[in-house]
């Protein structure tokens, strides 16, 4: 026996058992990017989508019991012309309302952020935007995360 095989051997167990003791799997969320609700796509008028990224989320544990969970989420980042922060938020806030969401009023450290959450039979939508100002108090991108987790 040689020693590459054998060294590569020792190695892989090696990060195995590194992984085994950080985290453990137990499943998935069983959510698909089907069961987003149609306010996944709201957009600002004017807005285009530069980036969007779905995250089926897992469910897990760290060896010490801690959770290791990622909810399921959309990620979607927007471009626009400079537009008056808070006339984004509001405009989200309104249209989030409509749909039935309960919006916290909008919270701002560093970025403007405006919180909704809606509860249907089959799930919890945690809608969250998120604009960061200028010194102008205007913004040219913002982002927009869609938690989805099963009631």
């Amino acid at each position: 026996m040689t020693k590459a095989p054998r060294q590569a051997r020792v190695v892989g167990c090696v990060a195995l058992a590194l992984v085994g003791l950080v985290a453990c799997s137990t499943g998935s969320w069983n959510v698909k990017e089907s069961d987003l609700p149609p306010e996944a796509a709201l957009a600002y008028p004017g807005a285009s989508a530069q980036h969007r990224s779905w995250n089926p989320g897992e469910k897990g544990e760290y060896i010490d019991g801690g959770s290791a969970e990622t909810v399921p989420h959309l990620s979607t980042d927007y471009s626009m012309s400079p537009t008056a922060v808070m006339d984004v938020i509001e405009w989200y806030r309104s249209h989030l309302e409509e749909l039935g969401y309960t919006v916290d009023p909008p919270v701002r450290y560093g970025e403007v952020r405006l919180t909704g959450v809606r509860t249907t039979d089959d799930f919890t939508f945690t809608f969250v935007v998120r604009v960061v100002p200028s010194a102008d108090d205007t913004a040219q991108e913002y982002h927009v995360g869609l938690e989805v987790k099963p009631t």
